[in-house]
Order: C-alpha cells, then structure tokens, then sequence
C-alpha cells in the first residue's frame, strides 16, 4: 500500500504545532510497519531538497513550481509563496494570499498523487482541504482521509477567491464549498474526503 501525506508542516522541516508532530512522525511508523508513506509539504524558506522536475499549473495565470525531495519527504517548491519568513503570516497576520499558496499547494498535491500512484491520499488540516475535492472531481481511484488537527483555522476565504480554484460553479454551493457567503477549505475536506 502507498499513502501520501498532505500536510502543510511536518518536523523536522517546518512546525507551528500538533500537526507537525504527526506528519511528521505517524508516516515514520508506517514505513517501519512495510506501509509505503511518503510526505508532501511547501518547500519553505531554509529547507534543503533535491530537485526531481517542473510543472506547470495554471491558476488565472501559468505557475511553475518544481518537486524536490528529500527521503520519504516531497517538497512544492515554488519561491513567491513559500520561502518567507513565516509559514502562514507575520506579525502583521495571516498572508493575504494564502487562498492562492494552498490552492497551489492542493493542485501539486493532486498531480503528485496521480503521478505517485498512491492508494491512500491522507490531508490534514484546511491547507490540504481542496486535495479530497479535487481527487473526486478528476475521479482518481485514490480513496482520501481528511485529519482535523486545529478547528479553529478553517481556511475560509472570500466567494470572490472561488474562480481560481478551477472548479465548476456547482461547487460554490452550501453542499460543498460555500460556507455564509465565503468558500472553506476545511469545509471542502470535510465534505469531500
């Protein structure tokens, strides 16, 4: 069996809290236990990877971003949204673009799980809330788990955000991602996954 683990922090790369420890240590004690786990996260500033290839997305407009790897860790290497000083904000509060940088990070992560030919795709937290969504709406065979590590951050952006999610309309409802008037990627892992 081949799982991958979406997760936006996972030491001993990157860490704010809980979530790091899991991700980082639950896919340790898988491959001790002959489950193939592999780790997908941002490549954020100070972490060190090797390149494997480039793709490009496009999101309103072309991005490319490179995979790099390091053991059983992938890393979204993609500069502009995620080598900063910070891993969702500064002191000043959260990135204003952080609908664009997990939306990127999900639509990595879809393609590595396509190109991995992973059975299990397990997301954690509302940064890798869109990852169910889109594995159900390109029908992959992958199945995904969804992980709620911290309900306080729910990922909810403003409606107006939803056309770069290269989603059909049909999405933008209270089934799936609308949540009072804004979009939830918290709420589309927990619908979807």
């Amino acid at each position: 069996m081949k799982v991958l683990f979406v997760a936006s922090e996972a030491v001993p790369y990157a860490k704010t809290g809980g979530l790091a420890d899991v991700a980082g240590a639950l896919p340790q004690a898988l491959n001790e236990l002959g489950v193939e786990t592999t780790v997908l996260m941002p490549k954020y500033k100070g972490i060190t990877a090797v390149p494997e290839r480039k793709i490009t997305l496009k999101m309103k407009s072309p991005h490319t971003y490179r995979i790099s790897r390091n053991d059983n860790f992938l890393f979204v290497d993609y500069p502009p949204y995620y080598e900063r000083s910070g891993l969702y904000g500064d002191e000043k509060g959260d990135y204003h673009d952080n609908c664009e940088r997990f939306t990127l990070f999900c639509l990595a992560a879809l393609k590595v799980a396509q190109d991995g030919n992973f059975d299990i795709i397990h997301c954690h937290d509302w940064q890798s809330g869109l990852v169910p969504l889109y594995l159900k709406h390109v029908q992959a065979t992958a199945k995904s788990i969804f992980t709620v590590h911290n309900l306080g951050y729910q990922g909810k952006f403003p409606k107006s955000k939803f056309p770069l999610l290269g989603l059909d309309n049909k999405y933008l409802s209270p089934d799936a991602l609308e949540f009072y008037g804004d979009i939830s990627f918290l709420k589309a892992g927990l619908v979807f996954a």
